[in-house]
């Protein structure tokens, strides 16, 4: 039996604007036993999201993520929710103030069934309705 094919997360839509940024980036992903991955506050948007959810899918030293105050929106957390099915390492993923609403919460619930090392999923302070948190009672 083959295994089974994964998707592919969509090509982020370029460099983060403010080249400190994307450096920042380039420097927290060149460390070969990263633990915490922390862009707490960067203001990486969506484009600097994808690349971190590219680098993570098959990551295997990251184990916490803080991704809090960067605006990722719905894009940005369902390029989350499509890494998460695949990372085997994370245990703690940290969201809050990230303008996500439903859209984008329902990808990172989705994931949570197929995802046996998270732990823990911080979405404080986001847009996420009934329709988003019904999803997480949903089997």
């Amino acid at each position: 039996m083959l295994p089974p094919q994964q998707p592919h997360i969509p090509a982020w839509p370029g460099p983060p604007r403010n080249v400190a940024i994307n450096t920042k980036i380039d420097e927290v992903m060149a460390a070969t036993a990263l633990a915490v991955l922390d862009l707490n506050q960067q203001q990486i948007g969506v484009a600097g999201v994808t690349r971190v959810a590219n680098f993570l899918r098959g990551n295997t030293t990251v184990s916490k993520l803080r991704l809090n105050g960067n605006s990722i929106g719905n894009d940005g957390a369902s390029a989350l929710g499509l890494m998460l099915r695949f990372n085997k390492k994370l245990q703690s993923v940290y969201l809050t103030d990230n303008k996500i609403g439903d859209d984008g919460a329902i990808p990172l619930f989705e994931a949570l069934g197929g995802n046996n090392t998270l732990r823990g999923l911080v979405l404080d302070n986001n847009r996420i309705g009934d329709e988003g948190a019904n999803q997480l009672s949903v089997p």
